[in-house]
């Protein structure tokens, strides 16, 4: 019994003085009773011992391992942060942190368009098929502060172009023919103006302003002046090749009628003189 820990010894001790005393009692008990009594006193009387040595042995292992327990939370252990810092594995895998602020960089866009190319964006149709033919003239004839079109004096200057044996596209979209995005291409800025060779050679603008007066002699009639500038920009060079101004009057009892008078009187000067010009141009 010398070998055996300290605690064992305690329990063996422990449990051959409850078997001794058991025994005493049950000699005690079975020399006072015949042997029938005897027999299921003493076999009782094992039972309640077995079940309070084994109760009391598991006691004492529940004990022990509690004590086990709290040496073991008693070593010091290795904090996750110096492993991770000590392991050659982890220092090659981890990801870098990323920083705690916004980078001061300024971020640019993958794509800025120029002012020329949001310009066509917004204000030109693009081609069907993309087919381009050599001979195409744009024609645009507009008074941009009313937003007024004029589609006659528009058909009498493709008319004109066609005679000799050019042709008119439509590639502005109506947008293009008000305020001030009319004015952006009567400004004939170069690079817009060479940026639109894509979609024709020649681009005619006629920019028309209208002056509504009574006449002082029959103040039942109105009369209407029209002035209407033109310019001739090739989309090849970007510059503007040929200007015209020209006015003409008219007179109505309204001003409609004025109006259509002097868009007449306008268009028959007017297509006069795109004809001269259009053929030494051409010839």
């Amino acid at each position: 019994m010398s070998g055996l820990p300290s605690g064992q010894f305690v329990d063996y001790l422990i449990i051959g003085a409850i078997t001794s005393v058991c025994g005493a009692v049950l000699d005690h008990v079975l020399k006072s009773m015949d042997s029938k009594k005897s027999l299921r006193i003493m076999t009782m009387l094992l039972l309640v011992s077995a079940a309070m040595w084994v109760g009391y042995m598991r006691t004492r292992y529940l004990e022990r391992a509690e004590l086990q327990v709290q040496k073991d939370d008693a070593k010091p252990s290795a904090s996750p942060e110096a492993t991770q810092a000590s392991s050659p594995t982890a220092t090659s895998t981890a990801s870098p942190t990323p920083p705690a602020f916004p980078s001061s960089e300024p971020r640019l866009p993958s794509h800025q368009q120029t002012t020329e190319e949001a310009f066509i964006h917004v204000n030109v149709v693009p081609l069907p098929g993309n087919k381009r033919s050599g001979g195409q003239w744009a024609v645009i004839v507009s008074d941009p502060q009313s937003n007024e079109s004029y589609p006659n004096l528009a058909n009498a200057i493709s008319s004109v172009i066609r005679e000799d044996g050019q042709s008119t596209v439509a590639v502005f979209r109506p947008s293009a023919t008000r305020g001030p995005t009319f004015d952006t291409l009567f400004s004939a800025d170069p690079a817009l103006s060479r940026r639109l060779h894509d979609y024709c050679d020649e681009i005619l603008l006629g920019k028309v302003s209208s002056d509504l007066q009574k006449n002082p002699i029959y103040p039942e009639l109105s009369k209407l002046t029209l002035t209407i500038e033109v310019e001739i920009i090739s989309t090849s060079s970007g510059k503007v090749e040929h200007q015209i101004r020209t006015s003409a009057v008219g007179a109505g009892s309204d001003a409609r009628e004025a109006r259509a008078n002097a868009e007449e009187s306008l268009t028959t000067t007017l297509k006069s003189e795109l004809r001269t010009l259009i053929t030494s141009k051409l010839h």
